[in-house]
């Protein structure tokens, strides 16, 4: 294969710290693999590659890197036959630390266990088991609090609680535990953090990290406002432009300018809320475009509501009010940080006691091997000088994605501190998309930043060739991010360094492939306007009705579906049908498989996506594990485990009569509920069972109980697995869903529910009640585990997925 000169010098370099910035497409993992082969198969200095630590973001691409590296040894191996050193390489591939960096974090305690007194019968806790086991800590906690009364507690929660529950408390107090887990010493870290509340003097809060970061937001956001005061000037002073505005404006440039010249708190919150904006001169203007004058007007709403926000959300009280609610706070903080201090001891003691390490305790419990700490000084223990010798090299995956415990663990087993740099880090902070996880993406910046570009110990190299894409795709990105991604927004400035370049060579061909990216925009007729006969939406190619055959009307959603079902359909079926590449076979046309939908969220989209599309004829799915427990078929199954739980629970017990198990019309419901108003639907059941006037509401109602009291008696003695396995055979509810559309979907979904609870079953907790209050919680704390479609590489379906989950995949067509 022919390199680059840059992926040369990725591939070639040693001894040093190495940055790679490669953009996507740029063929990072297989530059990663050369590197690594020509270490394992270098002449002069051959390096075993068992002294390689390759960490990866996910065990899927360590699986396939291992794969990569395994059959470029072997391909070595057919051209040197002879070499002892490639017969070992191949030996010692399948027990490579080519890895993530929590099984590698489990490598460490599992042979190091004994340093830190730790049984090493451990195992990884269920995330869902973890979840539970905190709300149960967290309750515990707040119960020993409100038994001992202390004032600060009972003022801590009448200042904060949201409402009669805890819940919001509950929340705080997780989400600054997770917060702090992110930081090598969390506990170090949240007794620091009173310290931010000990400020004596306005001076001393103008100097606090937290007020320049929030006078440097309000400074980036007045900037920009600034410049769309320029835009709408120019707007104005077009020929058809409303310059009676002009006049305004032109205060209104004054007003921004002296936002601009802003430095202190005090003076933002004695501007901002003494700001008078003029009116817009009424005057008429012959010649005037008015979709320009209505632009200009709803661009000044929205410097008003932008300016008013800031006053509003920041700017609402001066520098001596704040710094007296500073001081105020500080004993609220402290119980705060006591409260999560004390949930960190005893989550910890109770994953102690079960046997049971989390993730955050792998990479803990791992730098508790690695370092050792004496008097605040950190000195690198036993442990990580042997890894310090043992490994040539690390080298870091989607290091963009890394977070501060990570890098320190990394770090300590370097020879960086002997002088000796050894980490090989590639990634691309434009693709970091998991800052809401804690990773900080602000690592490889100030790599990116302050490593050398040319020969050094510690060097930058870019890889901005794009091997994936044609040039028309490379030349849209560009354009949309040089204007929306800059330093001040993203830390990024997207310049020709940081642009993409085409770097791939596609062949000739005169069939009909695509030649430009297309933005297709959906314009809706006003409600309010007189409706002409038809009212339809128009994408600039189709025109697509705003109403169903019923006359329902659509809503955004739907017609924004409708309108990407439509281009759809031109692209795979219409007349000029377009052709794509395809590796194995050429240029072919275009099918349903070679096109995906990339949405921002799943939630709320993902169904309707799929329900419009699969309504015009496209075959389609959702590539998602949202949304599960909102499925019809779950929904039901855990309504009917609820009311063998406990039937007296009227909503569930309803739900179950209302579905195909109980089959109840929605008049039938109704002659329940009127039989005996106050009894609970579980009672007028049983009643009309055994006491109602013989016929059909009577059978179903004898039916249904019969069900229950089966259903009760089983559980008593079948582990929730069984028991879900029983209700499918009894009720038949399997068979009817898989009768359903997109019945195989909905057969995964069950099998996953069971599969679920054989997870369960192995859990500290039992019971169908439990496995209740188990699900319940994964609900609260959006755990969701589904499978809300089944994929297959086979179907020639339309791919509905996130952009998260898109990385690194390629599609000829995508939305």
């Amino acid at each position: 294969m022919e390199w680059t000169k840059d992926q040369e010098k990725v591939i070639k370099l040693r001894n040093r710290n190495i940055l790679v910035s490669a953009a996507a497409g740029s063929g990072k993992t297989a530059v990663l693999v050369e590197r690594i082969i020509q270490m394992v198969s270098d002449e002069n200095h051959p390096v075993d590659i068992d002294h390689l630590l390759i960490v990866t973001f996910t065990k899927a691409a360590a699986a396939e890197m291992k794969e990569r590296i395994g059959a470029a040894i072997e391909k070595k191996l057919m051209e040197q036959p002879e070499s002892e050193h490639l017969q070992k390489q191949m030996t010692l591939v399948h027990s490579a630390q080519i890895t993530t960096i929590h099984s590698f974090c489990q490598s460490v305690i599992r042979n190091n266990f004994n340093t830190i007194d730790l049984d090493p019968a451990f195992r990884i806790g269920d995330e869902a088991e973890l979840t539970l086991m905190k709300s149960d800590v967290i309750a515990e906690l707040l119960e020993e609090e409100y038994e001992k009364a202390e004032e600060s507690f009972l003022n801590f929660i009448e200042r904060y609680s949201a409402s009669k529950s805890d819940a919001s408390i509950e929340e705080i107090i997780l989400s600054l535990y997770r917060f702090s887990m992110s930081y090598p010493w969390p506990i170090e870290w949240l007794k620091d953090q009173v310290k931010v509340f000990e400020v004596d003097s306005v001076e001393e809060l103008n100097e606090t990290t937290y007020m320049k970061t929030l006078l440097s937001y309000a400074k980036a956001i007045l900037e920009d406002l600034r410049e769309q005061v320029e835009v709408a000037v120019k707007i104005a002073e077009e020929p058809d432009g409303p310059d009676t505005y002009l006049d305004a404006l032109d205060k209104i440039s004054g007003m921004v300018e002296q936002f601009a010249s802003l430095n202190t708190f005090e003076e933002y919150f004695q501007t901002l809320n003494n700001v008078k904006w003029p009116a817009f001169s009424t005057k008429k203007s012959e010649g005037t475009d008015p979709d320009k004058k209505k632009q200009l007007q709803d661009m000044k709403k929205k410097w008003k509501d932008t300016v008013d926000k800031l006053a509003e959300n920041y700017f609402w009280q001066s520098e001596e009010a704040m710094l007296s609610d500073i001081r105020g706070v500080k004993k609220d903080m402290e119980v705060l940080i006591g409260l999560t201090l004390g949930f960190l001891e005893k989550f910890q003691t109770l994953k102690q006691e079960q046997g049971i390490l989390d993730f955050n305790d792998l990479e803990h419990f791992t730098l508790k091997i690695l370092i050792d700490k004496e008097d605040g000084e950190e000195k690198p223990s036993k442990v990580a000088v042997e890894l310090s010798n043992q490994y040539v090299e690390i080298l870091c995956d989607e290091y963009q994605d890394s977070n501060l415990v990570q890098e320190t663990i990394l770090k300590s087993i370097s020879k960086e501190r002997m002088g000796q740099p050894n980490l090989f880090m590639v990634g691309d902070v434009k693709q970091s998309i998991y800052k809401f996880r804690l990773a900080r993406p602000e690592l490889f910046m100030e790599k990116y930043n302050s490593y050398e570009t040319t020969d050094s110990l510690y060097q930058r190299i870019d890889l901005h060739k794009n091997f994936r894409s044609r040039k028309i795709v490379l030349d849209a990105i560009n354009y949309i991010f040089e204007r929306i991604m800059t330093r001040k927004l993203g830390n990024v400035e997207y310049d020709a360094d940081a642009a993409l370049y085409a770097g791939a060579d596609f062949p000739e061909t005169e069939e009909n492939i695509s030649v430009d990216s297309e933005l297709i925009l959906v314009t809706l007729t006003d409600p309010n306007e007189e409706k002409a006969e038809e009212t339809t939406a128009t994408d600039g190619l189709n025109e697509i009705s705003t109403e169903d055959e019923e006359g329902e009307e659509y809503t955004k959603k739907e017609l924004e579906a409708k309108a990407i079902a439509m281009r759809i359909k031109e692209l795979v079926e219409g007349e000029n049908r377009l052709t794509v590449l395809d590796k194995k076979a050429g240029y072919r046309p275009v099918e349903y498989r070679d096109i995906v939908i990339l949405l921002r969220t799943m939630s709320g989209w993902a169904d309707v996506f799929v329900d419009t599309l699969l309504s015009e004829g496209i075959p389609a799915y959702a590539d998602t594990t949202s949304g599960y427990f909102e499925t019809l078929e779950i929904k039901t199954i855990l309504n009917l485990l609820k009311i063998i739980d406990n039937p007296l629970q009227d909503i569930p017990f309803t739900a179950v009569l209302h579905s195909p198990i109980g089959g109840f019309s929605n008049e039938e419901l109704a002659m329940l509920r009127t039989i005996q108003p106050e009894e609970t639907m579980y009672g007028v059941t049983l009643s009309v069972s055994k006491e109602g006037e013989r016929g059909v509401l009577r059978d179903k109602c004898e039916k249904i109980i019969e069900l229950i009291d089966y259903m009760r008696e089983v559980k008593e003695y079948l582990p929730i697995h069984e028991l879900l396995l029983c209700i499918f055979e009894v009720t038949h509810y399997y068979d009817y869903v898989s009768a359903m559309p997109a019945g195989n979907v909905r057969k995964a979904n069950l099998d996953m529910l069971v599969s679920k609870a054989i997870t369960f079953e192995s859990t500290s907790y039992k019971g169908l009640f439990h496995f209740i209050r188990y699900i319940e919680k994964l609900r609260k704390y959006n755990v969701d585990f589904g499978e809300a479609s089944v994929s297959n590489e086979n179907d020639n379906t339309v791919r509905i997925m996130s952009i998260h989950k898109s990385k690194g995949l390629e599609f000829p067509v995508v939305f």
